[in-house]
């Protein structure tokens, strides 16, 4: 092991760290869900007890209420997310400065980052476009629009208030995930999500940014699985110089060179820093499904019934045949070749499959500079 080099020992070490930063972001979303749940039964019990509010004059005046009662619950949420990326942007930090100082085989003495300066990137840096309060304000005036709209919907359809309640509130038999507040949840939890990829990422990069004569380059590492979308499978293995350093002999940049993690909501990307030209090694993780983890368990119990096993022995059986290592050097240009013709048509579509495995098309050519995705006739001409 004597002879593993830094960026080996260092790909391994930040790949392992976002295991617990996807950690960190399950929790956020657990505790924000916890809040919104409360508060949706909370508004349904409101809705059944107010059943002969919601005629005429009364009726606007009770919405008028749920409105300004959502408006401060979303704020409330943007508090308690504020206060936990604040935390985060801390850790991540001492985390990679940590990471740096296990990774390389000499004694440097790095620059650490003062706290207010990381505790300002969750409110002052943009991502995907803006600010985190903007995000939670796009979030407030989405939950008022489809709230409103679905109860004075019920209200002009006649509904009964138990049946006005379930439109809003969902119902027990379906995981309360039909009704319209489902849709400000799955909101909260994008938020939540993009929000510490940024903050994470942003935390490293002013580490970076603070020691950059040893960290001569950042690496774009994208997840290998099929839900990884066209912008980031173009730019997974891509490096670019850091200030005042040339291109790495044998790498490509990814487009713009100054885009960073999250390259849109959801995006599980990540930058890592990369200490000169020599070869990359160690492993990281791949997936080799479509699914989201909650619906491969979902699928995973029915499956398991029709195949009269457990769903631990099923679960164990697909994972031994569907999850594994690469090399980290691995792209996921490389790695999407080497899977079966079938998975490559469920990530890209059939046609751009097609096209991916004739070898005229690579994936970082299937976007433009923007990472805006080609139709297949801007494909044809290429």
């Amino acid at each position: 092991m004597a002879d593993r080099t830094a960026n080996e020992r260092y790909t391994d070490a930040a790949i392992m760290h976002q295991i617990a930063v996807r950690r960190f972001t399950n929790g956020e979303i657990k505790r924000i869900l916890k809040i919104l749940e409360a508060a949706d039964r909370d508004l349904a019990a409101k809705i059944r007890r107010s059943a002969a509010k919601f005629q005429g004059r009364r009726a606007e005046a009770l919405l008028e209420s749920i409105r300004d009662e959502r408006a401060m619950l979303v704020e409330t949420l943007r508090g308690e997310v504020e206060v936990g990326l604040r935390g985060l942007s801390v850790v991540e930090a001492t985390a990679e400065l940590r990471i740096l100082e296990t990774s390389i085989p000499i004694e440097i003495n790095f620059a650490k980052v003062p706290v207010e300066t990381l505790r300002a990137l969750v409110t002052d840096k943009p991502f995907d476009g803006q600010l985190l309060h903007e995000w939670f304000d796009s979030l407030t005036a989405s939950d008022k629009k489809n709230l409103m709209r679905e109860i004075r919907l019920g209200i002009v359809e006649g509904q009964s208030i138990q049946g006005l309640a379930a439109r809003v509130a969902g119902t027990k038999k379906n995981g309360f995930r039909d009704g319209v507040l489902a849709i400000t949840r799955r909101n909260a939890e994008t938020v939540v999500r993009t929000a510490v990829n940024h903050v994470s990422n942003a935390a490293r990069e002013e580490v970076w940014a603070a020691n950059e004569d040893v960290v001569t380059a950042l690496r774009w590492v994208s997840t290998l699985d099929g839900r990884t979308t066209p912008i980031c499978q173009s730019r997974d293995g891509k490096v670019v110089p850091s200030e005042g350093h040339e291109q790495p002999a044998g790498t490509e940049p990814w487009e713009p060179a100054g885009a960073s993690p999250p390259a849109h909501p959801n995006c599980r990307s990540v930058k890592i820093a990369y200490f000169d030209g020599s070869f990359v090694a160690g492993e990281r993780p791949f997936v080799r499904d479509t699914r989201t983890g909650e619906r491969r368990q979902l699928d995973f119990a029915k499956e398991a019934r029709a195949a009269g096993q457990t769903t631990k022995q099923y679960r164990d059986e697909w994972a031994d045949k569907n999850i594994g290592r690469v090399p980290a050097k691995t792209t996921y240009n490389e790695w999407l070749k080497n899977q079966s013709a079938s998975f490559q048509d469920d990530v890209l579509g059939k046609a751009k499959g097609q096209m991916f495995r004739s070898g005229k098309v690579t994936l970082d050519q299937f976007v433009d500079s923007r990472g805006k995705e080609l139709t297949l006739a801007q494909l044809g001409a290429l």
